[in-house]
């Protein structure tokens, strides 16, 4: 049976709105300390890491990034863009 997976992203300041609507198909929430957060339920950790490949695939700039990203994925179940991590935990 597979795990259920939940994608997690929060940035620090309003600033960095676009780079976490780039991720989080503009799903995200305010906290009380100013800060954005992005949380998704997937269900499976297959299903999230795909969700990232297919950020990865529309945020790269050419395809030696596009690799990096999709390495990122598979090695740490996160993707960082724009200095910003999205990380994949399982529920």
């Amino acid at each position: 049976m597979s795990n259920k997976a939940r994608i997690i992203c929060t940035v620090p300041t309003r600033h960095q709105i676009y780079t976490l609507s780039s991720l989080s198909r503009g799903n995200y929430g305010h906290n009380p300390d100013g800060s954005l957060s992005w949380v998704e339920d997937f269900p499976t950790v297959a299903h999230a890491k795909m969700y990232l490949s297919q950020r990865a695939y529309q945020l790269a700039y050419d395809r030696y990034e596009l690799d990096e990203m999709r390495n990122e994925i598979a090695t740490y179940a996160s993707l960082t863009y724009d200095e910003v991590t999205a990380r994949i935990e399982t529920i």
